[in-house]
């Protein structure tokens, strides 16, 4: 991992505006991988999901309340340089998906440990459109319903609350 390439991702701290308000942070974030984005490999950025996460409208899916404060940020996302490319952009992939997602309330059944969040599906052959479940921690992904998963290849991006209501599963 190219330690300068760490560091100069932590310059973000310097800037206190980029603290203020959640919406500044995703900014922040977002375009500085976006200048920095000839370091990740593709492949990279679409295991990690920041080919999708950069393209986001920031007005329509950041969340009110995500699961860490902005004061605290920094001693979350850790001074301590990533030890790959790979292990770098699933922190910064993370960090923006939290950003993002809105959690549901229900505890993974897989892993047990993590929050199932809202991710809104359409799939690659059929072009339908859902709206699952899926936990950060394992991968596990399944129907609003409860049940297991398998309508297979499917292109995945955080629910906006425009999509839960649109799918009935919260109102105004």
């Amino acid at each position: 991992m190219n330690e300068k390439l760490w560091y100069n991702f932590m310059e973000i701290f310097d800037n206190k505006d980029n603290l203020k308000s959640y919406y500044n942070y995703y900014l922040a974030i977002v375009n500085w991988v976006r200048k920095n984005k000839k370091f990740f490999k593709k492949e990279v950025l679409e295991r990690n999901r920041l080919d999708v996460l950069l393209e986001l409208d920031p007005t329509v899916y950041i969340v009110d309340n995500p699961d860490f404060s902005l004061e605290m940020e920094l001693s979350r996302i850790g001074q301590d340089v990533p030890a790959s490319i790979n292990n770098f952009a699933m922190r910064i992939g993370d960090t923006l998906f939290e950003l993002v997602s809105i959690k549901s309330g229900s505890n993974c059944p897989k892993c047990i440990y993590d929050e199932l969040r809202y991710i809104f599906t359409v799939n690659e052959i059929t072009s339908e459109e859902k709206v699952a479940l899926e936990c950060n921690s394992c991968g596990w992904t399944e129907y609003i319903d409860g049940g297991k998963w398998n309508d297979g290849t499917v292109k995945a991006i955080p629910a906006s609350k425009k999509d839960l209501m649109r799918f009935g599963i919260i109102k105004e």
